[in-house]
């Protein structure tokens, strides 16, 4: 029975993994379309909250999911943007002022809790941001 329940929940692990292309490995957009700011969203490979996928809003619009080790990207307007997630662990809305023509890298990462877990939307730089969304599997459509 043991062995039973340990399958299972290494296949709900699994499951919730990214398994798309790697970012190296895929033509990737490298600028905006005119007038807009592109944004990369990625969640780096770990075992903490990977049996749940989150999913980021961009001012309430639902923009994309992203599993642990997988990334996405999409577009949007200039202007200030509020960015969180909509998952069953406690939302912390982060505000980001866009630019058009800019590249955005927001990585969002899970903290535990006693009762529930956190999701954060974090801000990084290119250079911060590169080493690990290289390591991360396309999610996008």
């Amino acid at each position: 029975m043991r062995i039973v329940l340990s399958l299972i929940a290494f296949l709900v692990l699994v499951g919730c993994s990214a398994s798309g292309p790697l970012y190296t490995e895929r033509n990737n957009i490298n600028t905006p379309a005119p007038g807009k700011a592109l944004v990369y969203v990625y969640r780096i490979d770990t075992i903490i909250g990977s049996g749940v996928s989150a999913h980021l809003l961009d001012d309430g619009k639902d923009v994309g999911a992203v599993n642990v080790g997988g990334y996405f990207v999409y577009e949007a307007d200039p202007g200030v943007h509020t960015l969180f997630t909509e998952t069953t662990g406690i939302d912390e809305p982060t505000k980001i002022e866009m630019v058009a023509g800019q590249t955005y890298y927001l990585r969002i990462d899970y903290e535990p809790g006693t009762w529930t877990g956190t999701f954060t939307v974090k801000l990084l730089l290119e250079d911060q941001a590169l080493p690990e969304l290289k390591l991360t599997r396309y999610q996008g459509t």
